[in-house]
């Protein structure tokens, strides 16, 4: 579909170029990933490492993330190991305190 108003022809390099496109709606999936790109990524070799040295498999990137947030002290020890991280003293907790607390009023974000 060529616009009125694209007067360069259909490679001006504007939205002229893009089909109209149906309403994008909350939730939506924009895009996935080709199989090629999952086989190369970052997290795709942390959760192979993360079967071949800790014995936990994970079907799906929702299963790992599942476990990051249910299990923070094993993820966090596993990322630090995974990355080579050193530290001169074993750490021994991830957060100082697991309680989410309001933000005081007044500061910015969300209350």
């Amino acid at each position: 579909m060529r616009w009125p108003h694209c007067r360069d022809g259909p490679a001006c390099g504007t939205v002229c170029d893009v089909e109209p496109q149906r309403q994008v709606r909350e939730g939506d999936l924009l895009w996935t990933p080709g199989q090629d790109r999952i086989e190369r990524a970052n997290v795709t070799a942390f959760i192979r490492w993360l079967a071949r040295e800790r014995g936990l498999d994970f079907d799906s990137y929702p299963a790992l993330w599942h476990w990051s947030v249910t299990d923070l002290d094993g993820f966090w020890q596993a990322v630090w190991d995974y990355c080579g991280i050193e530290a001169s003293a074993p750490p021994t907790a991830v957060l100082g305190r697991r309680t989410i607390t309001r933000r005081p009023t007044g500061s910015p974000g969300p209350g």
